[in-house]
């Protein structure tokens, strides 16, 4: 029963831990959607300017907030802005049934079955945007700092 004890234990992943303003993200496997590749790591984003935007479907004011997401998206190209959620059938069926209606919605990207990512950020409520500047944890905001001021400022721009 030790050696059993023993042997599960030596093979458990190690679980993530809440990181502090100023930490480094460690590298962790992504998952996207609509996103120009299905899967990658964090190291691919380590030297980007990213915001995360951790949100459900059933959130309303998360869902409202798209429209302004994709136009700040497309206001500041250097910009890596991603929604996460924990489930990618959630994300798959908010698209098949919005889709049609909503023609910036396949401008937006997606990382989902992010459990690992959100255990990283202490947050309690959606929408809640995590501002990560070439590979450190600059911010944890709420929608009042998605501000063109705050961007620039998180980008260095002037």
């Amino acid at each position: 029963m030790a050696l059993l004890c023993l042997l599960q234990t030596s093979h458990a992943q190690p679980k993530a831990q809440p990181l502090a303003i100023g930490d480094s993200i460690p590298d962790t496997p992504l998952e996207y959607f609509n996103y120009s590749r299905p899967a990658g790591n964090f190291s691919d984003l380590r030297d980007e300017f990213v915001i995360f935007d951790f949100w459900r479907p059933s959130c309303l004011p998360c869902v409202k907030l798209m429209p302004k997401l994709d136009s700040i998206q497309q206001a500041f190209p250097g910009l890596k802005l991603f929604l996460v959620n924990m489930t990618r059938a959630d994300v798959e069926k908010f698209y098949r049934n919005r889709k049609d209606s909503l023609p910036w919605l396949n401008r937006l990207h997606h990382i989902v079955n992010a459990s690992t990512l959100r255990a990283y950020f202490s947050f309690r409520t959606l929408s809640t945007y995590i501002w990560v500047r070439k590979g450190v944890l600059w911010a944890i905001t709420r929608e009042d700092a998605l501000t063109d001021e705050g961007i620039r400022a998180f980008m260095g721009l002037r």
